[in-house]
């Protein structure tokens, strides 16, 4: 819908298209939201119109296609009710009075919905329960993902899992883990949206509890730790059945067992185990376990005759049956048992009797209940002692000691002294002797002495005596200075006058060398020590001799000085790292400390290396920057003197290279600059080494150069390096191509309504092709690809009064040449699109045949007739022709509104193109009639064809001609056929005639009868010339406007 402005079709709002018959469609189709069952849409559209339709349909096969509509004014919408997890086809129509425009469409696939409800049902040590909410829609199944979040890989246990099943138990579990658990629907092998949830399995106990080494009082608790990660376990323990006597032990994580005292004797007992973490606690682990019987305690006999003892004992805590008593000579014999009720006091007496005199015997005592029997207790006769010891001789380092022999028989004596520290030493000595001699004894010192006798295993009571040996002369204050890296000072001080010499022993406290021995005059009382190993510790003893004796020794620690790192040297430096190396000290070290820090000045950076390497690597160094690096020893807490030395980091280079804004003979050289402050950049660029380099030196201050004076569609390298006084970076390469130059000069020339020529001159560089594209103002485009030695083209098949545009490019391969253009228009006809055919031969058109006329000039209504351009000045649209009777003209309604036959044979226009074309303007009709030679022809300077409503009603009046006036006749008629009796007459005119026309009460006229049928009206007939019994064999009815006028043929026919 629009109107004509200047030949140009100017469209009403909402409509589009050069005819302005497309309604304007929406544009920029958006989906906003996305839900499982709804899909929001926004669009775009400037115009306003009456609606839009939104259609949607599955892509999947099968899908339904359903459709809304929403107001003009509203450029969004919801599509609500979908199916989840499936992709929809999506279009937007706009419609303006009826008419559709083009869709605008979208695919988007709903969301699967998240499930719901997910919960533990059973949480153990290694499997969980889960359940979860069931879906109600068309979905394959689920997918359950335990994830171990302390894992970081191969912690996830994923379990696909079939509809309907809402219910899973997972098992192989690790205890006390948290996991992220997730369930998602699955649908066409898409899974959707998660629930998460999280559960953390429970600890699990300590595993395979075991009771060991049971006593009356003591027991041992073993165990294997849990499994999981736990913070402390809780070891509680009791009598069984007895809940409030509980004793409850925190223990580590790392502990495996236990030992529990302070129990009751012959008790039942229950030990119990948990794993805590947190507020987490496991299932308690049991064991039960019974003490043993207590032994009775202090046994001893309270007196003895040479055939009796009598015994007391500290009665046992546990209630028992009775006390059992066996012994028997130590010597060897049988062995005899008697049974003894418990006292009720606190101890129980009994004699033995029937001994043999002089016997040695062993006894033990055990308390009973029922099976089970402690553990016993013993004694046995008393020996006698030694008499009367003493010393009678003492030195500094000796004490001689004597001794009465006992009266009773035993196999040695056991001598026991212990010095003033409390080291205790033992002695056996042979059962002859009354006399002994300790040596080695400390100078000075008191020693506690006893000495008894043994039988077997029985022992007589000890005597006991103290005494000191004699004091010695002193070596003291022992002391280290000036240490150096092989060696030190020692000092000691000493009684004057007293002692010969002195001797120094010096070892390595790691035992790597030998140990070294100095004998140094008794009147000296320092050494200066040298020759050792850098960086280590050295045991020290200092004694002094007399007379060949040796006095106590003092001992000390020494450390030499760690030795420096020697020869600091440096290798491959780059612009942020550089090696260094250095030679090591003799002694090895623990470690080595590198510091190193700009010469201006700056936070020190620090890498410490162990003590086995001799080099390093520096990193992250500033390009182009001097830097102090200092080494250092470090052995514990010791530090060397430091070496230092200098280096100085390359230039970087700049980077990021690129050549923008390229012409056929310019370019701009772009780069990042280097991080080291440069002097400057030197650029060049050259043209695969048939030319000479060109360079160029810039400020360092610059980031870009431009190139000039460059050769079309040539490929160049391009080079820069940095430059900082000596120092030169590594050169960056990078190469670009320029572009074509364009062709020059394109112009059009002999410009005909159809045909025009394009000329151009070729451009410098060598070309491949060209690329030609000229399009006109309707928008209609056409490309030619030309030779390499084209420099002109002939275009043909143009559009008259059209305005071109010719737009042409070089190609080299892949390169191609800025466009150049020019316009030029088409010489015009005077009427673009004819309305009929007297427009088309007003254009030229001087010869019959088919054309191509438009209703109304609108190029959207194009028809095609055939236009007679010779008859009486020629301009007639024919639109009914007959001369063999190929056609059949027995038509219906419908038919003969629309047309029918062949225009270049036997045809009919059709009613409907007469009265789009009699709407024009006022037309005249032409009838030539032709028979056996003879000829004739009517004209009706007024003739037209009404609408459908008026069932195209003739008009027609204003004969001249040799033919006769037949038409006039049927002057406001309406058209009839077989099937619409539209006439006057009593009969169907049509039917009778096996016609159709313009019937009144039947017929002057009838050329759309049977061809060659002479019958009364049943043939072509023209009445005024052949009547109504002869069929005229050719008949043609043609039209034009009545202003068309052809003097010559006027002038003719008067």
């Amino acid at each position: 819908m629009g109107r004509c402005v200047d030949g140009q079709c100017i469209c009403d709002d909402g409509y589009s298209g050069d005819d302005c018959s497309s309604v304007s469609p929406p544009s920029d189709l958006t989906v906003t939201d996305v839900t499982d069952k709804t899909v929001n849409l926004e669009w775009r559209n400037e115009n306003l119109v009456t609606e839009y339709l939104i259609t949607y349909v599955p892509t999947s096969v099968g899908g339904l296609d359903l459709q809304f509509r929403v107001p003009g004014n509203e450029t969004s919408a919801t599509i609500r009710e979908l199916e989840p997890g499936v992709e929809y086809f999506i279009r937007v129509f706009a419609i303006l009075q009826n008419k559709k425009s083009i869709p605008i469409s979208a695919r988007v696939a709903t969301y699967l919905p998240a499930p719901e409800g997910l919960t533990f049902k059973s949480i153990k040590e290694t499997s969980v329960q889960v359940e979860w909410d069931p879906l109600n829609i068309s979905f394959d199944g689920w997918e359950l993902i335990f994830r171990n979040m302390k894992k970081e890989d191969n912690g996830d246990i994923t379990n696909s899992l079939k509809r309907p099943e809402t219910t899973y138990m997972q098992p192989g579990l690790a205890p006390g883990q948290q996991y992220n658990v997730s369930l998602h629907v699955v649908k066409n092998k898409t899974r959707g949206p998660g629930l998460f949830r999280v559960v953390t399995t429970k600890l699990d106990a300590p595993s395979q509890i075991e009771v060991r080494d049971v006593t009356d009082t003591t027991a041992l608790i073993t165990w294997f730790k849990p499994l999981a990660e736990i913070d402390d376990m809780e070891l509680s323990y009791g009598p069984k059945d007895v809940p409030g006597d509980r004793t409850t032990i925190d223990l580590s994580e790392d502990e495996s067992q236990y030992s529990i005292g302070n129990l009751k004797p012959h008790t039942e007992y229950e030990v119990t185990l948990i794993s805590r973490r947190g507020d987490m606690t496991s299932d308690p682990v049991k064991e039960t376990f019974v003490t043993e019987l207590d032994a009775p305690k202090n046994l001893k006999h309270l007196s003895q005759t040479d055939n009796s003892i009598t015994l007391e004992w500290k009665n046992s805590h546990a209630s028992i049956d009775n006390y059992r008593i066996k012994f028997a000579p130590i010597s060897g014999g049988d062995h005899a048992e008697i049974t003894v009720p418990k006292s009720n006091e606190a101890t129980t007496k009994a004699t033995l009797t029937g001994l043999r005199p002089g016997t040695e015997y062993g006894i033990g005592v055990t308390a009973v209940k029922q099976d089970r029997e402690s553990i016993p207790s013993t004694t046995g006769a008393d020996l006698d002692n030694p008499k009367d010891v003493e010393v009678n001789d003492r030195t500094e380092t000796t004490l001689s000691l004597r001794w009465k022999r006992p009266l009773a028989k035993f196999d040695r004596y056991r001598l026991t002294y212990v010095s003033p520290s409390g080291r205790k030493n033992e002695i056996d000595i042979p059962a002859d002797s009354t006399s002994y001699i300790l040596q080695g004894l400390e100078a000075d010192a008191e020693y506690t002495i006893t000495l008894l006798v043994e039988k077997g295993r029985h022992k007589s009571k000890p005597t006991m005596l103290k005494d000191s040996t004699e004091a010695e002369p002193e070596v003291d204050n022992l002391l280290v200075s000036d240490a150096t890296p092989d060696g030190f000072r020692l000092s000691w001080t000493a009684d004057d006058d007293i002692f010969d010499s002195f001797v120094l022993k010096i070892r390595d406290t790691d035992r790597q060398s030998d140990p070294r021995e100095l004998i140094v005059p008794g009147h000296e009382r320092t050494q200066d020590i040298t020759g050792l190993k850098e960086g280590t510790k050295y045991d020290i003893e200092l004694y002094g001799m007399i007379s060949g004796r040796r006095s106590q020794p003092i001992n000390t620690v020494a450390t030499t000085v760690v030795g420096s790192p020697k020869a600091i040297t440096f290798s491959d430096i780059t612009e942020n790292s550089a090696t260094v190396s250095w030679t090591p000290p003799r002694t090895r070290v623990e470690s080595f400390r590198i510091s190193y820090v700009p010469i201006t000045g700056g936070t020190p950076k620090v890498v410490t290396v162990d003590g086995t390497k001799t080099r390093t690597t520096l990193v992250k160094l500033i390009p182009g920057v001097a830097y102090t690096v200092s080494i250092i020893s470090i052995k514990g807490f010791e530090e060397s003197e430091p070496v230092s030395g200098t280096l100085t980091t390359a230039l970087d280079s700049p980077s990021g290279l690129v050549a923008v804004n390229i012409t056929d003979s310019e370019a701009l050289a772009v780069w990042q600059p280097a991080i080291a402050a440069v002097d400057n950049y030197i650029i060049s660029y050259i043209v695969r080494c048939v030319e000479p380099e060109i360079t160029q030196m810039v400020s360092g201050n610059t980031v870009e150069y431009d190139l000039n004076d460059l050769r079309p569609a040539t490929e160049y390298t391009l080079k820069i390096y940095a430059i900082k006084g000596p120092q030169k970076s590594e050169t960056v390469f990078t190469k670009f191509t320029t572009g074509m130059d364009a062709p020059k000069d394109l112009s059009a020339s002999e410009v005909q309504s159809e045909t025009a020529v394009l000329s151009w001159r070729p451009p410098r560089a060598s070309v491949t092709g060209y690329l030609l594209i000229y399009e006109s103002v309707d928008g209609r485009v056409k490309e030619v690809i030309l030779g390499p030695e084209a420099t002109s083209y002939s275009l043909s098949e143009l559009s008259p009064s059209t305005q071109y545009t010719v737009k042409l490019q070089a190609l080299n391969r892949g390169l191609k040449s800025r466009i150049i253009q020019t316009v030029f228009t088409t010489t015009g006809f005077l009427y673009p699109f004819p309305r009929d055919c007297s427009q088309a031969l007003l254009n030229g058109e001087s010869a019959s045949g088919l054309y191509t006329i438009y209703m109304n000039g609108d190029k959207s209504q194009p028809v095609e007739v055939y236009c007679d351009m010779t008859s009486d000045g020629g301009g007639w649209i024919v639109f009914l022709r007959r001369h063999n009777g190929k056609e059949n003209f027995y038509r219906n309604w419908r038919t003969y509104a629309a047309g029918f036959g062949d225009p270049k044979d036997e045809f009919w226009l059709g009613l409907e193109n007469l009265h789009k074309i009699t709407s024009q303007g006022q037309y005249e009709l032409r009838v030539d009639l032709q028979d056996k030679g003879e000829t004739a022809y009517a004209i009706y300077d007024r003739f037209s064809v009404g609408d459908s409503k008026t069932r195209y009603r003739l008009k027609v009046d204003g004969y001249s001609g040799t033919a006769g006036d037949s038409m006039t006749y049927h002057n406001g008629r309406s058209f009839s056929t077989f099937d619409k009796d539209n006439d006057s007459a009593i009969t169907n005119c049509a039917l009778s005639y096996k016609g159709a026309f313009w019937y009144k009460n039947c017929h002057r006229v009838n050329l759309m009868g049977r061809y060659g049928d002479n019958n009364h009206s049943q043939g072509i007939n023209w009445f005024h010339w052949k009547g109504h019994e002869y069929s005229i064999q050719f008949a043609e009815m043609k039209l034009r406007p009545s202003s068309f006028r052809n003097l010559e043929g006027r002038r003719k026919r008067a």
